[in-house]
């Protein structure tokens, strides 16, 4: 804060009592020097504010030091005050009456200070307007800051406009996203699945697409083409609507789902994706699917079921048993388990030699057998102890027979296998395209 001038001699009271003599010069020098001190002082709080050239110092006014709504803030704060001090002013009337009679007599003595100090009195005049026409040029400089801060703020709201416009592409980048991994159209088995045209044209491409969902089932089909045949198979296709869990009856093909799932090889997809059993959907109902899980609209739902031999060939194949793991208990500690067969509770005994004969998953991720497990007659041996309410299902097969009796093998196209009758019950027939 800038000190005001004060008053180092009473020049009036030296004039009254020695009217004869000039005023000391020791006091003048005195005064002289307090004058161009606070001067100077003045000058070099201008100068922080002020550069040579008359514009205002950098980081003198910033954008940040003019508050949003500052005027409507003085404004309310004001009009409170203004009222106090409209109070304070009819009282202080009162008191002006007397500090205006006071101020006469003052004002005589001032003249007569006047008559000797006329030099300092001029000094500081043309300080006084000096310094006056510098803090008008400042206030002027500020408001232009102020309107320079105005159009700031309007290109603040210019950046939000575009970080909008930003935000709604990054919207429609991510849908087309989406669709160009994983979308399935309504024809399943067709090549009618293309990603839809607006998702091409947004790309900048033209010709036929598909998502890389898509073209993953379509690889898992092409693998299934050469399939060895350990029984009748089907496959159940849905078109799930808003929020259905049960899928059951007629497919999409008129065919009626047929599912026994204690004696059944089934496998579950949803657009694509393999479920776990008991986990993701129930295994409970025969002849019907019930998800743990309510799926969208047009969700891709699919059914594949192996249903074993019912002939003397069941005895050439391997005998499938699903793991019973409903008593299990999973508490991050525990890493020996029982083989317990699900659809009698009895124990399955599998030699230490046939490790690979069981097959494990858990938490989604297919365990390596003779390195993530073992097995010893009857139960499973983790090398590392699942998490806790980790997700764990499990199949464990009874190898064939070592000799044959009769029969062997033979090699067939689809449509010799299915033109081929009788079958004999004695030989496995494996089925290439």
């Amino acid at each position: 804060m800038l000190r005001v001038i004060r008053k180092i001699f009473d020049f009036g009271d030296w004039a009254r009592s020695h009217p004869t003599e000039p005023p000391p010069g020791d006091m003048l020098d005195a005064q002289f020097f307090e004058i161009i001190d606070q001067i100077d002082r003045w000058e070099e709080r201008v100068a922080q504010s002020i550069r040579h050239d008359g514009k205002i110092a950098a980081e003198a006014v910033l954008a940040t030091s003019l508050e949003p709504g500052l005027i409507d803030k003085l404004a309310a704060e004001s009009a409170g005050k203004v009222r106090e001090a409209v109070d304070r002013a009819n009282s202080t009337a009162i008191l002006a009456d007397n500090a205006r009679l006071a101020a006469e007599n003052a004002l005589t003595e001032a003249k007569s200070a006047l008559q000797s100090s006329a030099l300092t009195n001029r000094l500081v005049e043309d300080t006084k307007d000096a310094v006056l026409t510098s803090a008008s040029a400042a206030i002027h400089r500020a408001d232009a800051a102020a309107t320079r801060a105005e159009q700031f703020s309007d290109n603040l709201g210019n950046m939000a406009q575009d970080g909008l416009a930003a935000n709604e592409n990054a919207k429609v980048w991510a849908d087309v996203s989406y669709h160009w991994a994983e979308y399935i159209g309504p024809g399943y088995d067709s090549m009618d699945q293309t990603i839809p045209a607006y998702i091409a044209d947004w790309l900048g491409i033209t010709g036929d697409h598909w998502s890389s969902r898509w073209w993953a089932n379509y690889a898992a089909r092409a693998a299934q083409a050469k399939t060895l045949v350990r029984g009748s198979s089907a496959r159940y296709l849905y078109f799930a609507s808003a929020d259905q869990t049960v899928f059951t009856g007629l497919d999409h093909y008129n065919q009626a789902l047929t599912v026994d799932w204690d004696t059944n090889a089934a496998e579950v997809y949803v657009n694509g994706s393999l479920l776990t059993p008991d986990f993701d959907y129930k295994t409970v109902n025969d002849n019907q699917l019930e998800l743990l899980v309510p799926v969208p609209a047009d969700t891709v739902v699919e059914v594949i079921v192996t249903k074993p031999f019912t002939t003397g060939l069941q005895a050439l194949i391997e005998t499938r048993k699903k793991l019973d793991t409903s008593t299990w208990v999973i508490n991050g500690v525990s890493t020996s388990f029982p083989l317990i067969d699900k659809a009698n509770g009895t124990a399955i005994a599998i030699a230490t030699a046939d490790v690979h004969d069981i097959v494990v998953d858990v938490n989604g991720v297919t365990q390596n057998p003779g390195v993530d497990f073992t097995v010893a007659v009857d139960r499973i041996q983790f090398a590392v102890a699942p998490e806790i309410d980790a997700r764990i299902w499990g199949t464990a097969y009874d190898d064939p027979p070592d000799t044959k009796s009769g029969g062997g093998w033979v090699e067939l196209t689809q449509a010799q296998y299915d033109a081929l009758n009788p079958k004999d019950p004695n030989t496995l027939y494996v089925v290439v395209g």
